[in-house]
């Protein structure tokens, strides 16, 4: 993850390492309006694997840019914050 100090980026605070605090974790994401319990910005490759996953449920990926150059945030669902039918 790089350049992830922007707050502009999230609903909430994004700290150094690409992770929202957790005053952020209060607000909606914006692809599916479900409250989230992190988010993280990413600007190279990355792998996602949510098979058996304990503590997230679900991941939604909203394209940003970011000073000319493409990124992606990760919205990040606990079990909890999604439901068994979703």
């Amino acid at each position: 993850m790089g350049d992830a100090g922007d707050p502009g980026l999230s609903a909430g605070g994004i700290d150094a390492a690409g992770v929202a605090d957790e005053d952020a974790a209060s607000e909606l994401c914006p692809v599916c309006s479900t409250p989230y319990d992190s988010v993280s910005l990413h600007d190279r490759g990355l792998l996602v694997n949510l098979l058996d996953n304990e503590r997230y449920r679900r991941v939604c990926f909203e394209p940003v840019e970011r000073d000319g150059r493409p990124h992606v945030r990760f919205f990040h669902h606990t079990h909890e914050q999604v439901g068994a039918d979703d």
